[in-house]
């Protein structure tokens, strides 16, 4: 849209009060100052034509923001809209009819088919939705998993790093005693053995912080291994999606049939084709169930990593 200047909006309002605007390189109609004079006592008070620049622009932008919508909204494939939307009440008017056409054996299977085609849709729209929730959920889940699991021991790390230090501190003044008299004769045996006895207290100290510490990092790595089984079921899972885009393909051609077929009345091959709608969706039904499946197996590996975090 082109932008809209204050000018337009001044001749517009100058216009609907019975004035017509002249260019400034028109000949006729008077002198320059004699049709400024007409315009101001045609014109309607300036604060209705002195649009601000501003106001234009937020104008402007609002009738972009407008249209961008109906553009994204035009883009949106209708298979997003979810499958059961194909039936509208036009199409169940145009099978009825179909029917109605065909001998009694044929009316019964178009009938019949169509019902299941109707449930059968609906089943695949609700197993979507499940699907959808169970693989967020499960991307939620390891997410804090992974989380949790760098948090595992580290108050006991965090204290014994905390009694080593004071440990450390509390021999600090015997080391330097020792460091200023050792090699004298004031250098004796209960100081030699005091830094002794204090040098084994802090290497004990520090084992058992090494010690926690591994034991931390042997946990971390031991729920890391069991969440590492998502990714060969994730694998599986994109298998399953790209053989599920096989019959949904094969689908939506036949649907680009069956609708010609109603419109030229032809029950017989309208009753096979909706027969290959139905088999076409009930594949894809088996093939979303396998996806299911693999993400509750997912959702089960991660239980079992979190089962592995102690308990705080």
């Amino acid at each position: 849209m082109p932008f809209l200047t204050g000018a337009f909006w001044r001749d517009q309002a100058l216009c609907n009060n019975g004035f017509v605007p002249q260019s400034r390189s028109s000949a006729s109609g008077g002198s320059t100052s004699h049709r400024r004079t007409e315009a101001l006592h045609h014109a309607p008070p300036l604060r209705y034509i002195n649009l601000k620049e501003d106001s234009l622009m937020n104008l402007n932008k609002s009738m972009a923001a407008i249209v961008l919508a109906a553009v994204l909204a035009a883009s949106v494939p209708s298979s997003v809209m979810g499958s059961t939307s194909q039936l509208t009440d036009s199409l169940k008017l145009s099978v009825e009819k179909a029917a109605s056409l065909a001998d009694a054996p044929l009316k019964s299977q178009i009938t019949a088919s169509f019902s299941e085609l109707s449930s059968l849709l609906a089943q695949e729209s609700a197993l979507d939705g499940t699907i959808k929730n169970v693989h967020y959920g499960n991307e939620e889940a390891a997410s804090a998993v992974r989380k949790r699991i760098t948090t595992i021991d580290a108050d006991k790390v965090a204290q014994l790093e905390k009694k080593l230090q004071q440990t450390k501190d509390k021999y600090k003044p015997l080391f330097v005693l020792y460091s200023s008299v050792s090699g004298t004769k004031s250098a004796t045996a209960e100081i030699r053995l005091a830094v002794q006895l204090a040098r084994e207290d802090i290497k004990l100290k520090e084992r058992q912080l090494k010690a926690a510490k591994d034991e931390k990092a042997k946990k971390i790595k031991d729920i890391r291994a069991i969440l590492s089984g998502i990714d060969s079921v994730k694998v599986q899972i994109k298998a399953a999606k790209s053989s599920a885009d096989i019959p949904k393909k094969r689908y939506s051609a036949e649907w680009s049939d069956f609708k010609q077929l109603l419109k030229k009345k032809e029950a017989k091959r309208t009753a096979d084709s909706l027969s290959a709608l139905v088999s076409l969706t009930r594949q894809a039904i088996d093939q979303k169930k396998g996806i299911h499946t693999l993400e509750l197996k997912i959702s089960g590996i991660i239980a079992k990593a979190k089962a592995q975090i102690p308990a705080k």
